[in-house]
């Protein structure tokens, strides 16, 4: 008879990081701006412009992906994002962020 010591933990299996190109269209630009995956910053801009792109390599399972945004848009002007996700397989999806003054949102993009 099998106890649970003779049975192996599962095994995590990390998914291999991918090629992703993000484009970012903002209707006013942030003061400062930074992307997160996985809790770890990939990407960060101080004073971007209207549209900022940039490409990326993550783990991108099959389920998508969690990306966490982090803006200081001015304070008392209602701002928005049009983000642009080209996936591995050149897939686009698209998304959107309204904000005023320091805002974090979290996309989930499949």
């Amino acid at each position: 008879m099998l106890s649970a010591s003779d049975v192996a933990p599962p095994k995590l299996v990390e998914k291999p990081a991918q090629p992703v190109h993000l484009q970012i269209d903002f209707t006013t630009p942030p003061k400062t701006f930074r992307l997160l995956s996985l809790g770890k910053e990939v990407w960060n801009e101080s004073a971007p412009g209207e549209t900022i792109e940039h490409d990326l390599t993550l783990a991108y399972p099959k389920e998508g992906v969690d990306l966490q945004f982090e803006l200081s848009w001015p304070e008392n002007v209602r701002s928005s994002a049009r983000v642009r996700l080209t996936d591995p397989q050149g897939a686009e999806h698209e998304k959107g962020i309204w904000g005023s003054g320091p805002t974090t949102e979290v996309l989930t993009f499949p």
